[in-house]
């Protein structure tokens, strides 16, 4: 414990003796630096990502957009067959 008044030494807190302030400040500065150009690059890959992402995402509208003219054209008696089976899970469900 440091007492109140006294001068207090590096190596009270586990610093080696000799270690200047200012290699500290230096180490620090590196690491910050580091941790700077890490979360560029994670910036970096997050926004490509999200790019692919919205690029996926307008690739499924259109297929799904594709597909709903096929499924408008189906026969009657298909639409009347899937009609009546959402009737009956719905009445399923209730």
């Amino acid at each position: 414990m440091v007492e109140l008044g006294r001068r207090v030494t590096f190596t009270e807190f586990g610093w080696p003796k000799g270690f200047a302030m200012n290699e500290r400040i230096t180490k620090l500065e590196i690491r910050v630096a580091f941790l700077e150009k890490t979360l560029d690059d994670l910036d970096g890959v997050v926004r490509e990502l999200g790019s692919q992402l919205e690029g996926l995402h307008r690739e499924i509208v259109s297929v799904r957009e594709e597909s709903v003219p096929s499924e408008l054209t189906a026969s009657s008696s298909e639409s009347r067959s899937r009609r009546t089976t959402r009737a009956r899970l719905l009445g399923a469900s209730q």
